[in-house]
Order: C-alpha cells, then structure tokens, then sequence
C-alpha cells in the first residue's frame, strides 16, 4: 500500500455465530467466557454445636477455648491472630460470648 492511498484497510474475518472478538483480535467462543459455577462441599456438622471449640481447633489452640477467646479479644483491632489466622466478625461475637460466659453463675 503507498503512502496517502485510500484502499480500505483489510477485511478481519467474519466472527461466528455464539462467538465474540477479543479487545486483542483472537475469537472466543460465549460457552468459554461464562464461569463455570464453584462446587461447594456439604456441611458435614452441625453448624451451631460446638463451633468456636472446633475453631479453636483449626486455629492451633487445641482445647484452650479461653484463651483463643481472650486472644481474639485483644487482636480484634488488629484482625489477625499472633499466628497469622484472620479474625472474622463472628469469631468476634462467638470470643465475646466465651468471655462473659466466664461470669455465668453456676
């Protein structure tokens, strides 16, 4: 093509039906652009029972629910455990329930 010529410029080929052209020219096909659903795994436990123990658990602590509880307490500011664990809004509340429980009456 010479310089200043009117030609149009060359003809892309025509996209498919179901199909959409990239920003960067290539063809994707629609089936491929949709994500595909996450498949979630059953709960296996009881969702209420037992719980904040079973944190505790996955946290490291073991059997000291007291003190995972006085630890969310304390780092609740910071959002993170001394080991690194995310503190989340309902470990917050569960923590504040071990605490006061602590005053319960027997």
């Amino acid at each position: 093509m010479a310089y200043g010529s009117t030609a149009p410029p060359p003809k892309k080929a025509r996209v498919p039906k179901g199909s959409h052209r990239m920003s960067d020219g290539k063809i994707m096909k629609d089936s491929d652009m949709k994500k595909k659903p996450v498949k979630k795994k059953p709960l296996t436990f009881d969702l209420k029972e037992g719980t904040f123990t079973r944190m505790a658990k996955d946290k490291g602590y073991g059997d000291k629910v007291q003190k995972f509880a006085t630890d969310i307490i304390k780092h609740k500011d910071k959002g993170v455990l001394p080991n690194g664990q995310k503190i989340t809004k309902l470990m917050q509340k569960k923590a504040q329930f071990v605490v006061n429980a602590r005053k319960f009456k027997k």
